[in-house]
């Protein structure tokens, strides 16, 4: 066996009614035999991602899976690895690069703490594009729908379908308002990383104990503009352990993000 591939496949299936039904799978191969072989096919990404992780440890092979349509190799004695670990193995030093011209974020440090603070992006062009979705998938039923509610023998059914497009309408813009106005405020020691995004009277935190975070990069695809950079919106920082991950500043530009990534490795490893 020369490595372990952990994948993701969409399997379809027919019901007792005989209709189609679509699930994701996440099969673990094992590669460089004659024949590849499938040694598990799990359901839960984490689950799988543990297993694969396993295998691969016991048989000291490579580990390969993808991340946001990209190729990501590592070798087994990395898998287990939290991110300072991985950095003494190498002999890498972490340092904090310089903050880049124009940034939006801002960032303190108390001790070992670093604190950044990732400000609401305001409406794109995409917010826009799926409030305008939304608003149409709500207004449509209703326009078709309202004089049936009202006609003599009216049945439930129109009043179900209309609140189920209602339901998805008013789902679109919630989508689209907590992408644009939620700040995010990362916290990360040596210890942990802390993520809280607040929008409105809302608040969300996660957080991920350092010693568990595995991997730690810019993450997504490399989308370019007609100016020849990375656009925004498609990357972001990924923190990975086996059954958890945080992900912040996904409309941020490529030199911030790698600004970002330097400053949590500073903390993590410190």
């Amino acid at each position: 066996v020369k490595m372990v591939t952990l994948s993701c496949e969409l399997v379809q299936s027919k019901s007792t009614h005989q209709q189609h039904q679509s699930s994701v799978s996440y099969p673990i191969t094992l590669e460089g035999l004659p024949i590849p072989v499938k040694v598990e096919i799990a359901q839960d990404e984490s689950e799988a991602r543990a297993v694969a992780e396993e295998v691969a440890t016991f048989l000291n092979v490579p580990m390969k899976y993808f991340s946001a349509g990209q190729e990501i190799i590592r070798q087994a004695s990395e898998l287990n690895q939290s991110v300072r670990q991985s950095m003494a193995a190498q002999g890498r030093t972490a340092r904090a690069i310089p903050k880049p011209p124009g940034a939006e974020c801002t960032h303190t440090q108390l001790g070992t703490t670093h604190k950044i603070h990732i400000p609401a992006p305001g409406f794109q062009p995409g917010h826009y594009l799926l409030m305008m979705i939304g608003g149409l998938a709500g207004l449509g039923p209703a326009l078709f729908l309202l004089p049936k509610l009202f006609a003599e023998n009216a049945s439930l059914a129109p009043l179900l379908f209309l609140l189920l497009a209602l339901g998805f309408s008013l789902t679109m813009i919630a989508v689209a308002v907590y992408s644009a106005q939620g700040t995010t405020d990362v916290e990360v020691s040596p210890t942990r990383m802390v993520v809280k995004t607040s929008v409105f009277f809302y608040r969300r935190i996660e957080e991920l104990e350092a010693s568990k975070i595995e991997e730690l990069r810019v993450d997504g695809p490399v989308m370019e503009g007609s100016d020849g950079e990375v656009s925004r919106g498609s990357r972001s920082i990924l923190a990975r352990g086996d059954r958890k991950e945080l992900t912040f500043g996904w409309w941020l530009d490529e030199d911030e993000l790698k600004w970002l990534l330097s400053i949590c490795e500073l903390a993590l490893s410190s």
